[in-house]
């Protein structure tokens, strides 16, 4: 997962998650109003996920309707460079084919 800070959010770019999901194509004939719906059942679960760069693990709930919770395993803070938090909530959403853009807030 590769994760940009932001000075009041953290942004986590879910790519390489999503990569590894099988989703389907969307039909040809459905409005992109439906396919963003559809999208969102496809992906809607619990995963747990390890940050590539500093070896983080997380679990990441999605919910079809574009809310997300977090949790991180390093509650202390990470490397300098990376200082998670423990719990996270916001939203996410589609900013690809196969790729989705959280937003969660910081109370640090």
């Amino acid at each position: 997962v590769a994760v940009t800070l932001l000075s009041t959010m953290k942004r986590f770019a879910l790519l390489s998650l999503l990569a590894s999901l099988y989703l389907h194509d969307a039909a040809a004939t459905g409005s992109d109003i439906d396919e963003r719906k559809n999208f969102g059942k496809r992906i809607a679960g619990v995963y747990f996920v390890t940050e590539t760069t500093t070896g983080v693990q997380h679990l990441i709930s999605l919910w079809a309707d574009g809310n997300f919770q977090g949790i991180s395993a390093e509650q202390e803070g990470g490397v300098p460079e990376f200082n998670p938090f423990s719990d996270q909530v916001g939203t996410w959403k589609k900013t690809g084919k196969r790729e989705i853009t959280a937003k969660v807030i910081d109370m640090t």
